[in-house]
């Protein structure tokens, strides 16, 4: 209910009933009103069921916000549920109609991302179908938005790397899709994902050196974006929140207990050497496992072992290179790409070290495989398709 709060609270901004001033409140339709309950049960199918024939009432009422945060990462199933309050549909076809929107949002960068790639189109197939990618991208979750840019930032990274012989046109369509992709992973996890945008760091250095204009237009560009991601980094919240963490313990109230600070952590050097390698030793197969399928969220649907072994198989299988993959990647690039990713699941770590773990807890407590997925293709094409 957290991510579906989240996409209603923006799609009340874009029909201008924001501005509730009470903190933790937000304005809800009254027929929206009641199913907070999020714990899975029979009761709880039952009655989502039965709201699809419900009644819609339109008057709005002051209700307690459960929603994550507020960001853009939620726009595709704030555009749903606009167009659903808008058309008075009720409850439960408002709740489908956003995940369409969703869906739909997901289709369309992912396909336009295949489209794209000069190679790897095999892998990334496999990646969109995978069971936990399936759930992600049909729930309200950022991680719809998190996987599918990431996705559209290493393809277009690739396509770049690779020299593909684009129009100028195309060229500035994919630096604007480029762009818009880097503010939308800044929105998710901290903007951890984000590091993915140094993808193609080293070909746009090679391109621009010794142009001067170029390199100043670079520079406003990277100003521009870096400006931006941080006024929407603050507006989250996560800007006082890294505040809070960087000297003293604070109190993780969700789950009611004391959490460590970064200067700890800094300044025990070996400790969180020991977490770190602790963590990853005894829960690396199961991070494995769940980020392949495993138990698909609140569902409590579990693909079974058996099965995700096969999947595996099959995403290895995937990266072998035929003839229909042109272009390549060097050695260099290849290491490059894998040490962003590797980057990018240690500080996936170190946020939920932060936020979520005890501070006398021997591992990391609360990571969860889909974590890593918006860096698996990126990872996979590293080394792959030699």
């Amino acid at each position: 209910i957290a991510h579906f709060d989240s996409a209603y609270d923006l799609s009340n901004e874009m029909q201008g009933n924001g501005g509730v001033e009470l903190y933790g409140r937000m304005l809800k339709r009254e027929s929206d009103v009641g199913y907070e309950e999020h714990l899975i049960s029979n009761d709880t199918y039952e009655a989502y069921y039965q709201t699809f024939e419900g009644k819609t009432y339109d008057e709005l009422t002051v209700v307690r916000n459960g929603g994550a945060f507020h960001s853009l990462v939620y726009l595709p199933g704030a555009v749903g549920i606009t167009v659903a309050k808008i058309l008075h549909f009720n409850y439960g076809w408002t709740t489908v109609l956003g995940t369409v929107f969703q869906m739909l949002f997901f289709l369309v960068a992912v396909s336009y991302s295949m489209y794209l790639l000069p190679f790897g189109k095999k892998t990334l197939f496999v990646v969109a179908l995978l069971p936990m990618t399936l759930q992600q991208a049909s729930s309200y979750s950022y991680d719809n938005m998190a996987i599918a840019m990431s996705i559209l930032v290493v393809s277009i990274s690739l396509r770049w790397m690779t020299d593909q012989q684009d129009t100028r046109r195309q060229r500035r369509l994919q630096a604007v899709l480029f762009v818009a992709a880097a503010l939308m992973l800044s929105q998710a996890k901290g903007g951890l994902y984000m590091i993915l945008v140094l993808l193609p760091a080293g070909m746009i250095i090679k391109r621009i050196r010794g142009k001067k204009k170029a390199m100043v237009a670079a520079g406003l560009a990277l100003l521009l974006l870096a400006v931006l991601a941080v006024i929407l980094w603050n507006a989250g919240g996560l800007g006082e929140k890294m505040q809070r963490l960087l000297i003293t313990p604070h109190y993780i109230e969700e789950r009611d207990l004391l959490g460590g600070s970064i200067h700890y952590y800094l300044t025990h050097p070996a400790l969180t050497a020991t977490i770190f390698a602790r963590t990853i030793l005894t829960c690396g197969k199961e991070y494995l496992f769940s980020m392949m399928g495993g138990l698909l969220g609140w569902y409590q649907i579990v693909i079974p072992g058996k099965i995700i072994w096969v999947i595996l198989a099959v995403l290895l299988l995937s990266l072998f290179r035929t003839e229909k993959d042109v272009g390549e990647i060097k050695k260099g690039q290849r290491i490059y790409i894998l040490l962003l990713c590797i980057l990018i699941c240690v500080l996936c770590l170190a946020a939920m070290l932060l936020f979520w773990t005890s501070f006398l807890s021997p591992v990391i407590e609360g990571v969860q495989g889909r974590y890593f997925l918006p860096v698996l293709f990126a990872a996979l094409i590293a080394v792959g398709y030699w």
